[in-house]
């Protein structure tokens, strides 16, 4: 029983083209040979026909319940996906970006940066540890609310996919509930009442954490949108962040078949 079940489990990872282009060999090699006399015997019986007979009409079973499951369970599937992901793509990039943006935001406290997902815990740790509090507050820099109007924005365009959640595949709606559920969502509230963040390094080394989670979370949201086959590709996205100013580049590059555009605030 044991040996039968590792069986079924080894078939059971062939993948459904492998066993369509078998079936498709075997039918045509049985309706081939189907004319031929039979010269090899089996204790004086012939059962060749007999064998050829059950697996041409087990290849051929097969292949009318592949193309039966393309035709009405596939092609409706992938139609629908599509679907999906393009009235919602442009949600689903923001949600997968924001963690890079807030992170980004962060980085700027101590010099430009650009959004990138490669970031350590100790470089954000960092950035908030050496970042000079009394110039940005000359500079009417507040990370506090920054961070709140990305935080205020994720959870608008989440709310808005909700309804849609479980129309993803589950890779897709698995990584947007995790993104979702990170716990720097109840931490960048109590951020924002504390105005001493510039002198709690607790709450530095907590943020930081936090961050990093939150980014580590978008890497594997933005997996699951680039390994699927039903999603437009993503928009390669450059973005910086300096003191006084947010530019974020999106112009277009016929030549490469993206599209990127420039606006500065």
């Amino acid at each position: 029983m044991r040996q039968a079940r590792r069986v079924l489990t080894w078939l059971s990872r062939i993948p459904p083209k492998v066993w369509l282009l078998l079936s498709i060999l075997v039918a045509v090699m049985i309706t081939a040979l189907s004319d031929i006399e039979e010269s090899i015997g089996l204790w004086g019986f012939y059962p060749g026909h007999e064998v050829g007979t059950f697996l041409s009409e087990l290849a051929f079973a097969f292949l009318g319940a592949y193309i039966f499951n393309w035709i009405i369970v596939e092609v409706p599937k992938e139609r629908a996906l599509r679907g999906y992901y393009k009235a919602a793509w442009n949600s689903l990039d923001d949600l997968a970006r924001t963690p890079a943006h807030m992170v980004a935001h962060v980085l700027a406290l101590t010099g430009p940066a650009v959004a990138r997902y490669d970031v350590s815990e100790e470089e954000i740790h960092k950035s908030l540890r050496e970042a000079d509090w009394d110039l940005l507050a000359r500079e009417n820099v507040d990370i506090q609310g920054r961070l709140a109007g990305m935080e205020s924005r994720f959870q608008e365009k989440y709310r808005g996919l909700v309804p849609i959640l479980n129309s993803f595949e589950p890779a897709v709606s698995v990584a947007i509930a995790d993104l979702a559920a990170a716990r720097i969502h109840d931490y960048v509230p109590g951020v924002i009442q504390n105005k001493d963040l510039k002198t709690l390094p607790h709450l530095q080394r907590l943020l930081a954490r936090r961050l990093h989670e939150y980014l580590e979370s978008s890497r594997v949201m933005l997996k699951a949108l680039e390994e699927s086959k039903y999603t437009p590709p993503l928009k390669p996205f450059h973005y910086k962040v300096s003191v006084k100013a947010v530019e974020i580049t999106l112009t277009p590059k016929k030549e490469e078949g993206v599209t990127t555009a420039e606006t500065s605030t």
